[in-house]
């Protein structure tokens, strides 16, 4: 059970605050009066949500035939017959519908449209919903119905019990009188909706309030008068006006887009720190993982230490005595070599010299190109091809011959 407030106009410039429980099983107590509002105190006192009706002044209610019946066009046919009324939709012009009848393939609709210049002191940001003080009366069924409302006489024609049509006479005064002109203008308003097959057969005319001259001054309309109290709003049209609504000013649609995008914001926002946080604790995961793998390699290492340092030793020893037990580093071996690639008698040697993994020579050759070919031929034999050639700048005789020196040097350690 949840306590619903209703804003609905008073007869005079004042608001009143109807109470009521709504128990969400479709029997509700009725609303009572609460007290009275001015129009500065409206936004100012909103207890919660509220519903507020709209008067007449500040709404336009009016019928209008639309051809077939699907109703996902409904809301693009209305705004093209309004436009042709002439009303500007490009704007954002707020109006709401109800389907009232269909006929011949035809969808009878009530609009209500709200005015482009809707007073701040009426929008309430934490309002529930916006409808028509209309809607949340029991209205006499196919009648012209009169009554007062925020100083103005009002009127509102139904058909069934729905109203497809609501206007302003006139601004009600001590003065104010059923005037020819006044009804003169409600026999022009009955006789458009009757071109229109709007009514259906309108049976009488019920006055709301006290109006001294009401029955004889409406005589002229051919209808009988009924004078009767304005009713209090009815708990189950305040539920069912509020709950197919969808009337909401401009001010507060702007409002509201604005909040829902923040939120929409603060919502990645949050997503987002989400984000980041538990990737900083994937990362902090992580980096702890690795330390733990760190501090044990570090401890395998320093259990293996003494074991690798003798295998270092080993390898040192080992190396030191490559020269003189392996094969191939025997100096004899490594001059057969060199010279098994000498090119005949263009090449000779002077000194043949080697240092444990590096073999110096220092030689004579016919001409510099045949030291070239030399060094070449010493570079592809597969013997020699670990070592790396570096040859000198051959120099020239007076008798063409060229002195060079050689030096080659292991690439990777003892050739295998």
């Amino acid at each position: 059970m949840s306590k619903q407030f209703l804003y609905t106009p008073g007869t005079s410039q004042d608001w009143e605050v109807w109470v009521f429980n709504d128990t969400g099983k479709g029997k509700n107590a009725e609303p009572s009066l609460d007290r009275m509002l001015t129009d500065a105190a409206v936004a100012a006192n909103a207890p919660g949500q509220v519903i507020m009706a709209l008067p007449v002044s500040q709404c336009l209610t009016l019928p209008i035939w639309l051809p077939g019946a699907d109703a996902s066009l409904h809301r693009q046919m209305i705004m093209a017959q309004l436009e042709k009324r002439g009303l500007p939709t490009r704007n954002g012009l707020v109006f709401d519908y109800s389907v009232v009848a269909e006929n011949d393939g035809r969808t009878l609709v009530s609009v209500t449209i709200l005015p482009a210049d809707f007073p701040d002191a009426l929008s309430i940001p934490n309002a529930r919903s916006y409808v028509t003080s209309a809607s949340v009366l029991h209205l006499p069924e196919n009648q012209i119905i009169l009554w007062q409302e925020r100083g103005h006489v009002v009127l509102a024609v139904t058909r069934g019990s729905e109203p497809v049509y609501t206007q302003v006479l006139g601004r009600h005064t001590q003065d104010f009188l059923f005037t020819a002109s006044v009804v003169h203008e409600i026999r022009t308003i009955l006789m458009a909706l009757n071109l229109e097959h709007v009514t259906n057969n309108v049976t009488a005319v019920t006055v709301w309030g006290e109006w001294p001259d009401a029955e004889e001054a409406l005589k002229e309309l051919h209808l009988p008068v009924i004078t009767a109290p304005r009713p209090a709003p009815v708990a189950s049209r305040i539920l069912a006006a509020a709950t197919r609504s969808t009337l909401l000013p401009l001010p507060l649609q702007t409002a509201r887009l604005t909040r829902s995008r923040r939120d929409r914001n603060i919502h990645l926002a949050i997503i987002a720190a989400a984000g980041y946080v538990a990737l900083i604790c994937i990362l902090a995961l992580y980096l702890h993982v690795l330390k733990a793998r760190a501090a044990k390699l570090m401890t395998s290492v320093d259990r293996d230490k003494p074991v690798a340092d003798m295998l270092a030793k080993t390898v040192a020893s080992w190396r030191a005595m490559e020269p003189a037990i392996n094969p191939k580093l025997y100096v004899i071996e490594q001059f057969y070599q060199c010279a098994s690639v000498m090119p005949g008698a263009g090449v000779r040697f002077g000194t043949f010299e080697t240092q444990g993994t590096t073999i110096k020579v220092n030689g004579t050759a016919r001409n510099a190109p045949t030291a070239f070919r030399f060094v070449e031929r010493l570079k592809h034999n597969k013997s020699l091809s670990d070592y790396q050639w570096k040859l000198g700048q051959p120099k020239l005789q007076k008798d063409d011959t060229a002195v060079f020196k050689l030096e080659g040097t292991l690439r990777y350690g003892p050739p295998k």
